[in-house]
């Protein structure tokens, strides 16, 4: 795998990147596609070429960021067998010039940056091996990756399996695990990865990494910025709640809001995370994010795009606010984390240094301060509607409710 300069460049492959496709390419190269997947092993080494590659729209993508394309692969030659996968997944940055703004504002390029390191040669269970090639450029705001195709018949993503918030879930013609125990799945396997990086100083000099420059007590400026930006949503949010006959806002969230907002500060920020540990997070921790072949009960993690250094139960939070219906997290929560805990020691972390209690305090505020913060950037969305504004409302006052109750909360990672 590539290092990744200054300029915040990367590329998996760099030897055939003149072949690779870029966002706004309506064709990938067969010659491309081949090296690739013999690269990686997907494919034999001898008898078999790629003889072509269809592109296809991606129906079931509802992401926010970037655009999902299907690739349709066929081959020829003595081994161009039938158990060869002839399905890929391509991720690309939009090409347009909002699309390359977003890129250089969001950093959603981060992924690819993720995945051209290392790091995942760093990181118990690695949370990637589908993924075959990633490109990524913060100088022009732009992002490719490649990957398998994981979706089979028994296959659905997590949310599915957790009721999948306001959309509904169809009929299948299998039965979905039960949200409780895919829970305990998840919480287990970010324990592994939150563990085998758990305070570990050398991330800070992957500064692609979200937040990475904040606990060097550096890019101020950034945060401030990123302050700046919440804080104009949080006007857009009261705004769409005050003209909305579904969004409103409870006057109790508002007001827990609102003085974490007038609370929020650099001192106040550095003082918060430096004051508890910090892991290699995932970001974006929730059921959309996650594959289940429902078969093995095997999960897989596909968007890393949020992947940084942060107060490890933000992750668990987050799929609880998200996906889970509260009769269940206010039942369980202090089970799941126990859970998750335990795992933590079982894989090195100190428990004098960080018990249980510790564990436990910080997941009552840690996801909410999180929270907050996504709150802002969904009202700020024209896509996101109103219903499931109002959604997410509920959720984080039934968590908060249910999870100390607190007046305000830190603001912290916001950009």
């Amino acid at each position: 795998m590539s290092c990744i300069d200054i300029r915040g460049v990367a590329s998996s492959h760099p030897t055939k990147d003149h072949l690779a496709p870029r966002p706004g390419d309506d064709v990938v190269s067969s010659e491309w596609m081949e090296f690739i997947l013999k690269d990686k092993q997907v494919i034999p080494q001898e008898g078999v070429k790629v003889s072509n590659v269809v592109v296809e729209e991606l129906g079931e993508n509802r992401g926010f960021n970037g655009v999902m394309r299907r690739l349709v692969v066929s081959y020829e030659g003595n081994n161009a067998t039938e158990t060869l996968p002839t399905t890929f997944i391509l991720k690309r940055s939009d090409a347009s010039e909002q699309g390359r703004q977003t890129v250089l504002s969001w950093k959603p390029h981060r992924e690819a940056l993720f995945y051209a390191s290392d790091l995942l040669e760093k990181v118990v269970a690695g949370p990637a091996p589908h993924v075959l090639y990633a490109y990524g450029n913060g100088q022009v705001g732009e992002y490719v990756i490649l990957m398998k195709d994981l979706k089979k018949p028994q296959t659905v993503g997590l949310n599915i399996v957790f009721g999948n918030q306001i959309w509904g879930v169809g009929k299948y013609d299998f039965e979905l695990p039960q949200p409780l125990d895919m829970l305990k799945e998840m919480y287990l396997n970010i324990a592994k990865i939150h563990a085998s990086n758990w305070n570990n100083r050398s991330l800070l000099q992957y500064e692609f990494l979200k937040a990475a420059k904040f606990y060097n007590q550096q890019d101020r400026e950034l945060w401030e910025e990123g302050m700046a930006k919440t804080r104009k949503g949080w006007e857009t949010a009261k705004k769409r709640s005050s003209e909305s006959t579904v969004f409103k806002l409870s006057e109790k969230l508002l007001n827990v809001i609102e003085k974490s907002m007038e609370k929020a500060s650099w001192e106040s920020f550095q003082e918060s995370i430096n004051a508890e540990p910090f892991a290699l997070c995932h970001g974006d921790f929730h059921g959309s994010n996650f594959l289940i072949d429902v078969a093995t009960k095997k999960i897989d993690a596909l968007d890393w795009t949020e992947v940084g250094l942060c107060t490890p139960t933000t992750d668990l939070v987050q799929t609880l606010i998200s996906d889970i219906k509260p009769e269940l997290f206010v039942q369980h929560s202090k089970e799941l984390v126990r859970l998750y805990w335990e795992e933590l020691v079982k894989n090195g972390v100190s428990e004098t240094e960080y018990p249980f209690e510790k564990c436990w305090t910080s997941f009552c505020k840690d996801g909410v301060e999180r929270w907050i913060w996504l709150l802002t950037i969904c009202c700020e969305m024209t896509q996101v509607p109103d219903v499931l504004l109002n959604y997410f409302n509920d959720q984080i006052l039934a968590f908060i409710e249910a999870h100390g109750d607190l007046e305000y909360y830190v603001m912290k990672t916001v950009v």
